[in-house]
Parts: C-alpha cells; sequence; structure tokens
C-alpha cells in the first residue's frame, strides 16, 4: 500500500511483562538491505512493563539500518486514570478499535474513533516549522500491513522483562477485521478498497510469518496464527497466540459484548434535512470516509461531505474537528466530546440542504 486509511478491531489481552500485541505498516526488508530507507508507522499496546499507564503505542521510523529515527509516543485510554491498573481494565480485557491514516501531509492515529496523534509534514500547506515533522514525507515507499503478537528479549527493558519461567501461556490476541481504505489526493478523504472479517485465513492477502527478528524473543509460526469461531454464529476472529516451543493449544473463544452491529431507526420526517444529537458519536461498521474538518464549522462540513459521499447516512464530529462517515456503524456511543447524525433524502441535492438547515439550527 501507499497511502490510506488502515483499521481493525483488537482484543489486546496480554497482562504480562515484555509482551506486545502489534498492529502496523513496514517497508519490506527495510531491517535487511543494508543502505535501505527504513519506513514503518506503528500502533502497539504492550503488555505491562515500564509504560503499564500508558500502554498505547504510536511510531513512525525512518532512515536506514544503524541510523534510524524514531518518534515513539505512549498514551493512555482517553478519560480513564493514568494508572496500571485502570488502564488494564479499560484496554485489555475488550476489544478496542484502531486506525491509522497516512497521506503525504500527515499521519495519524486514532483510538476507539478518537484520534491520538496527528503528525503533520513539513512540505503539507501551511505546516507549522516549529511543529511539523520531516519524517512524514520521508515515508514514501510502498509498506504492507501487519499483526503480530511478541516477547520483547528479555535483555531489554523497553517493555518490561519478559520472565519465560513463570509467565503463564499461552497469552492470545484476537482481531475481529480489518479495513484498508484508499486515499483520494483530490479530495483528502478515503474510500474502502477491501475488508476481512476473518471468516477464513485468505492466504492470497496474508502471508502468516516464519521468521523472528531483532528484540524478538519468540519465533513465528503459521500454527500460532489461526481462525476461531465466536459464541455469535456470525463471529470469527483471527487468534494469533504465544506459546512456549512446539507446545499445541486449543485456542479458547473471546468474550465479545459489544459486537452488535447498530441496528438505525428512521428518525427522518417530512422536510427534515438532517437530524443531529449532541453528545454522541458512531464508531466501527463500515466506514465511508475520514477527515479533518474546520473546527469553527466542523458539524455543517462533515454532514455536507456525508451528504456528497455516496453510501453514506451517519457521520460523527469527534472534538469538533474530526469528522467520519459512515455507511453502517457497528454501535453508537455516548461522548461528550463528539456530535452525530443522519442525513435525510428526499430529492433534493444534499449538501445545499444541509448546509442550510444546519446553518438554522
Amino acid at each position: 500500500f501507499k497511502y490510506g486509511r488502515f483499521e481493525t478491531r483488537l482484543f489486546p489481552s496480554i497482562e504480562v511483562d515484555g509482551t506486545v500485541a502489534t498492529f502496523f505498516l513496514f517497508k519490506n526488508d527495510s531491517d535487511k538491505v543494508e543502505g535501505a530507507s527504513w519506513q514503518e508507522i506503528d500502533f502497539e499496546v504492550h503488555g505491562m512493563g515500564i509504560h503499564s499507564d500508558k500502554p498505547i503505542q504510536t511510531n513512525m521510523i525512518s532512515g536506514a539500518i544503524g541510523e534510524r529515527s524514531m518518534s515513539e509516543k505512549f498514551f493512555a485510554a482517553p478519560g480513564r486514570p493514568g494508572r496500571k491498573a485502570a488502564q488494564t481494565k479499560a484496554i485489555k480485557r475488550g476489544f478496542h478499535h484502531f486506525a491509522v491514516e497516512w497521506t503525504p501531509d500527515h499521519v495519524s492515529w486514532y483510538f476507539d474513533e478518537r484520534r491520538m496523534r496527528r503528525v503533520v509534514s513539513c512540505d503539507a500547506p501551511g505546516a507549522d516549522a516549529e511543529e511539523c515533522s520531516p519524517e512524514v514525507s520521508q515515508l514514501n515507499g510502498t509498506m504492507n500491513l501487519r499483526m503480530s503478537l511478541w516477547p520483547v528479549d528479555p535483555a531489554l527493558n523497553w517493555a518490561g522483562v519478559f520472565d519465560e519461567k513463570h509467565t503463564k501461556l499461552p497469552l492470545t490476541v484476537y482481531y475481529d477485521y480489518v479495513k484498508v481504505y484508499d486515499y483520494d489526493p483530490i479530495s483528502k478523504g478515503f474510500s474502502l478498497k477491501w475488508a476481512d472479517d476473518f471468516t477464513s485465513f485468505n492466504s492470497s492477502r496474508w502471508e502468516a510469518g516464519t521468521h523472528t527478528f531483532d528484540r524478538n524473543y519468540a519465533h513465528f509460526r503459521p500454527d500460532k496464527a489461526i481462525i476461531v469461531e465466536g459464541d455469535d454464529v456470525n463471529a470469527s476472529y483471527l487468534a494469533l497466540s504465544l506459546t512456549p516451543a512446539n507446545a499445541s493449544i486449543v485456542v479458547p473463544v473471546p468474550r465479545d459484548t459489544k459486537r452488535n452491529r447498530y441496528e438505525h431507526k428512521e428518525v427522518c420526517e417530512a422536510g427534515t434535512t438532517v437530524v443531529w444529537e449532541k453528545g454522541l458519536r458512531y464508531e466501527g461498521g463500515i466506514l465511508s470516509f475520514a477527515m479533518h474538518v474546520p473546527a469553527d464549522d466542523g458539524l455543517v462540513q462533515c454532514a455536507a461531505a456525508c451528504a456528497k459521499t455516496a453510501g453514506c447516512s451517519l457521520f460523527s464530529v469527534y472534538d469538533r474537528s474530526d469528522c467520519t462517515g459512515f455507511v453502517s456503524p457497528a454501535r453508537q456511543v455516548q461522548d461528550e466530546r463528539a456530535d452525530a447524525g443522519f442525513i435525510c433524502m428526499d430529492g433534493e441535492p444534499a449538501d445545499d440542504r444541509v448546509f442550510r438547515h444546519l446553518r438554522e439550527l
């Protein structure tokens, strides 16, 4: 892939020192070819260790072998106390939505539809010379999408020290789905390219690793990456497990209490163009687009973008400026920092009606 939006719904059920669950973009052979450019965008969850109070890691890596440039930043789950026990409960005991946006102008990371971090290229129009990063423009090659669970070499303490003698294994993390969106340089938005619900292992799309790498204390094996069915007849997951060498395991079914799909109830009345509600946002499901909108006019701009986009009928604006349009969201969430809406269609050009109606409100 070269640019796009990449999403997963992940259950990072690891509460052990020295373990990492990942969802990341990586340029092939960045770590093998001397002199080749290293290109990588990481979204990771640490098991425990020194970052247990802020276990969500974001990172960009550029440069080359031996001369890498990294920009690690760690985050706590939004709205939860920055303490180990609170963060463990908030992040590692259920599924969460992770998304990365990669464009020529910026890289952004989202957790449960909230933008945690945005890094702007110094080459982007209007970029602030003191706040921008030259790394973004260096991430300009083709990368592939990867997921993994691995223990960090105990000689390092970057994610805590993995204790192979006393750590209770196996450990398993679950991926409910992965969605990939193309980037449109004209609209600056994203459109769905494909989605994988892991009803089976698609070997034409994914490759199960058979390797290891520097810092990894384990060796990847295809039999530790399997599809498991959930309690719901329509539920299935990609399960990645960490086990003792040559051990066989039965992977348990994950507890998934929020997988039920959001069902929209018709709320449009005659003459209504848009229905919206403060303190509500949508998440998961089938995304139509994601974009940044002006904070002083974000709701209007987001509604108009949804009205113009084929298939989009629902939208959310988080923190006044992060706009997401949906074909069919997975669920709705109460959030005092968000606004959500539904576009009603009755023949008149929707974007014109939306602008007029919202500004009248």
